[in-house]
């Protein structure tokens, strides 16, 4: 596509990405539309958008020059004076089935939005060089895209280059072919335990099994006057002092209670018979 009057080579070369034979690579974001060049850049997004519209049969053109690109990135091949196709890429959020009995997941995949090669350009590698260098600069693998209602051009494209054929069906129109999954799940981050059980260290186990150790349990005492304080204890209770001694017993506390019990009486009776009550 030639009919611009000004140079597609002298406006997209700021924003070269890569060098081919016959033809070049930009990459264009909203930093393109800064500046005396952005009116130029806006009319050759119109003028490329346009194609790719009629080319697909679209009521309505995917790529504008009046649209901010936001999060989008456009990718341009050209030679000095032609602009030879184009590529949009961006994030989307999906709603998507892996099967017909299995509910929607949601995804986050980046997606081939519009990819254009002008007519009279197309079969002669163009096509191939221009997606290419979009994989290269976004880091990505074809299986790891979503494309956004695909021609019958770009299935093709896709199932002959890179052997992408079956996918499910969405409501949304997007195609997300199935090694999608396996590209996704394989790409785990170095380090991570996602899906692996993680065991407990020793010192975890120890704080887990080791016994609580209880207060001692504490004689009570109910006056210095009923159970005077001895200073000292016989020569013959000295080593029985000395031993560890076992916990109270249920008995032996009802024994006691018993006996606390049976001194209080004794000690009431005692004082009435003294006048002192």
């Amino acid at each position: 596509m030639d009919d611009f009057d000004f140079v597609v080579g002298r406006l997209l070369d700021p924003f070269r990405l890569e060098d081919g034979a016959t033809a070049h690579v930009a990459r264009l974001d909203d930093g393109a539309f800064v500046g005396s060049s952005g009116r130029h850049v806006r009319e050759l997004l119109d003028a490329m958008g346009e194609g790719s519209r009629r080319a697909q049969g679209l009521g309505k053109a995917v790529t504008a020059g009046w649209q901010p690109l936001s999060s989008n990135r456009i990718y341009v091949l050209y030679n000095h004076r032609l602009a030879l196709g184009i590529l949009k890429v961006g994030p989307k959020r999906l709603f998507v089935s892996r099967g017909e009995k299995e509910g929607l997941v949601e995804i986050s995949p980046l997606c081939c939005l519009d990819f254009y090669v002008v007519e009279g350009h197309q079969r002669g590698g163009y096509g191939r060089q221009l997606f290419d260098s979009m994989l290269r600069s976004e880091g990505v693998e074809p299986q790891s895209l979503g494309y956004d209602r695909p021609s019958p051009k770009l299935i093709g494209f896709l199932r002959k280059h890179f052997g992408l054929v079956q996918y499910q069906p969405q409501a949304n129109h997007f195609v997300v072919f199935d090694k999608y999954w396996s590209s996704t799940s394989s790409r785990r981050p170095s380090g991570s335990t996602w899906g692996q059980r993680i065991q407990p260290t020793p010192s975890q186990h120890c704080a887990q099994v080791w016994p609580v150790k209880l207060p001692a349990p504490v004689p009570y005492r109910l006056g210095a006057e009923d159970f005077p304080m001895k200073t000292s204890a016989p020569a013959s209770m000295a080593s029985l002092a000395r031993r560890p001694q076992a916990a109270p017993g249920r008995r032996s506390f009802q024994r006691a209670g018993s006996a606390i019990a049976s001194n209080s009486s004794l000690s009431l009776v005692a004082a009435m018979a003294q006048g002192r009550l």
